[in-house]
């Protein structure tokens, strides 16, 4: 069995950062097309898409200057985790089968 998924490491966090990008268009077309509006969606898919940035922006707001390293450590975190549960998790399904 393998133990990390190389392919799944570098398809999620593709995905993951791509997401991430269009979240982030989506604020600021939100800010530019309608000021005076609340967007309550986009916070709510920005703590769900990002809730340890988010959490740690929230906690220590002199952090809040380095997001976009932050943004991109988080989405590497979450295509590693990927990388070691998907060969788990397909060896999984196979045994109970």
């Amino acid at each position: 069995m393998t133990r990390f998924s190389w392919l799944a490491f570098a398809a999620i966090t593709a995905l993951h950062f791509a997401g991430t990008l269009l979240l982030i268009q989506a604020g600021f077309w939100a800010d530019k097309a309608h000021p005076n509006e609340s967007f309550t969606w986009i916070a709510i898919w920005s703590w769900i898409w990002w809730p340890v940035p988010r959490l740690v922006w929230t906690l220590f707001p002199l952090v809040h200057g380095s997001q976009g390293l932050f943004l991109l450590a988080w989405s590497l975190c979450v295509g590693a985790a990927f990388g070691f549960f998907v060969p788990r998790f397909t060896r999984w399904r196979r045994q109970i089968i």
